[in-house]
């Protein structure tokens, strides 16, 4: 996986997660709705972060949940928001995972190497009738501003120079087919707030320190962001 904004200590990070969990809430509640939670033996996210997704999956079903991140204080913070959680500290990518009932993935596909031998890898650990949920992913090329500044297309182009494929969102309907999962469910929604200062710093620090001095663009204004979600089955 890629993506050198793990670079910034956790508890800035975490303040990001927040704020992207509360963004789409509404969203999340909706997709679980489309899922057979109570009647589903094994749960896994991929990237699961600080298990702010889990914590709320696990109010939901009583099936056995796994975590996977290569963070380890990420993964310290979701074992402690989710008794019984089985935490796995790993490069999702390349570290085999447990077979499933259901898959849950959010804002994760845009970091990986190679998404379809990923999202292949996920479709071969589904059990019969599973569900695999892309619960969001942000669609940076169709992003807009209020302000009508350059700071957005700065900001891409070091996202995609740090080696994070900002048009995957767009993609995800041709990655499902492509693992031979059937789309079921797909649509998006749009993201508006102002822009988070902290993450706009972070695209610029490229693995650096947070309070090391670098030079970052300010953005004042809105931005409207489309989140994708999609359900899939095999």
């Amino acid at each position: 996986m890629r993506g050198s904004w793990y670079g910034i200590p956790l508890q800035e990070r975490e303040r990001i997660y927040a704020r992207q969990s509360l963004e789409t809430a509404a969203l999340r509640r909706y997709i679980y709705g489309l899922l057979p939670l109570r009647r589903t033996a094994r749960i896994i996210e991929p990237g699961c972060g600080t298990g702010l997704v889990l914590s709320e999956v696990s109010l939901l079903t009583d099936a056995a949940l796994y975590g996977y991140d290569r963070d380890a204080g990420a993964l310290a913070k979701a074992e402690s928001r989710i008794p019984g959680l089985n935490a796995v500290e790993c490069d999702i990518e390349r570290h085999p995972l447990s077979r499933a009932d259901i898959v849950l993935l959010s804002h994760v596909l845009l970091e990986l190497e190679d998404a379809p031998a990923f999202m292949a890898k996920l479709a071969g650990l589904m059990e019969p009738g599973g569900r695999l949920a892309v619960l969001g992913e942000y669609d940076w090329r169709a992003a807009a501003t209020s302000r009508g500044d350059r700071v957005l297309e700065a900001a891409v182009r070091r996202m995609e120079e740090d080696g994070l494929d900002t048009s995957i969102a767009g993609g995800i309907p041709g990655l499902m087919a492509g693992a031979g999962l059937r789309l079921l469910h797909f649509g998006s929604i749009r993201a508006c707030s102002r822009i988070d200062p902290l993450f706009l710093a972070s695209l610029y620090l490229n693995g650096k320190p947070l309070d090391e001095s670098i030079e970052t663009p300010t953005f004042e204004g809105t931005m409207s962001l489309p989140v994708v979600w999609a359900v899939a089955g095999r």
